[in-house]
């Protein structure tokens, strides 16, 4: 089969017009040069070259078979290389899971430093829905887990890693008409005959612990669940005069209600995830957020 390297060496008996000098130059034995030049003309079906007393000489058919497999196969050569670079600069990328309506806090000074220091590398944001998240992740549908996906369930998984990089509480967001609007911090008696929107059991385990507190301590708060922090929820919480439950530092992502922090002491966790055995490129990412958030 014709390669670069078999038309180069056909071009170096040609350049010297000898099978000995082309031989020596390329350090193979005079014989080996020999058998490949009829192997090759064999299988093209015309003589690339004629020999006589005097040397080596390229015939005419020959001539134009080099010129223009030269041509063909540096093309090739060139294709394959940007097909290469193609496939590691696709490597050369870090995807990023998150939830669609939280903004990312830790994120956002994490993607700027490591910008700083990976101007090559792209950062790619792709959208999940939260019952989804973790099953898309193990499928490699992306590479970190988002910052507050440390409080969500996660099956034992040897392939997984998480790192811890800081910790917030809880806050209630209610209405700028809402009856709790004006309060300073919101106490669980404060609650009580209120309809509380939290994530559905199985979802996140910071709040499945506050669901458990609330059940068998708070009868009177009224539990409804949500599967996601979506764009109905300020028409949900307006209609049914909800009280939503979220993050303490997450006050940016719900600019429409007022957030008011709670005296829970129920911590929460906020880091990122990455698979265990992943791109040296994702490693340099979490190094990152570790050196940021120290």
């Amino acid at each position: 089969m014709l390669n670069v390297r078999t038309i180069d060496r056909l071009l170096v008996i040609e350049k010297y017009g000898s099978i000995a000098k082309a031989a020596d130059e390329l350090h193979v034995s005079r014989s080996a040069l020999v058998q490949q030049i009829k192997q090759i003309e064999a299988d093209v079906g015309f003589e690339i070259f004629s020999r006589d007393h005097k040397g080596v000489y390229v015939t005419e058919e020959g001539k134009y078979f080099l010129e223009e497999n030269q041509i063909l196969l540096r093309k090739y050569e060139q294709v394959l290389k940007q097909c290469r670079n193609s496939q590691d600069s696709e490597k050369e990328r870090v995807v990023i899971g998150s939830i669609p309506n939280l903004k990312p806090i830790l994120l956002s000074d994490i993607c700027r430093e490591f910008k700083q220091t990976h101007p090559n590398v792209k950062i790619e944001f792709r959208d999940f829905a939260p019952e989804e998240y973790f099953k898309e992740f193990q499928k490699g549908s992306f590479d970190i887990c988002a910052e507050y996906m440390m409080n969500y369930y996660y099956p034992d998984t040897t392939d997984v890693q998480f790192t811890a990089l800081l910790e917030t509480r809880f806050s209630c967001a209610v209405l700028p008409d809402h009856r709790l609007a004006d309060r300073k911090i919101i106490r669980f008696e404060d609650l009580r005959g209120e309809r509380l929107l939290i994530y559905h059991r199985g979802i996140a385990r910071c709040e499945d612990h506050l669901r458990d507190y609330i059940l068998c301590n708070e009868p009177e708060i009224q539990l409804a669940d949500i599967v996601s922090y979506d764009s109905m929820l300020h028409l949900k919480c307006d209609i049914e005069k909800s009280v939503l439950l979220t993050y303490a530092r997450y006050e940016d992502s719900f600019s429409e209600f007022q957030i008011i922090p709670t005296d829970w002491e129920i911590p929460i966790i906020l880091g990122i995830g990455c698979h265990r055995i992943c791109r040296p490129v994702i490693q340099e990412f979490v190094k990152t957020a570790e050196r940021i958030c120290r």
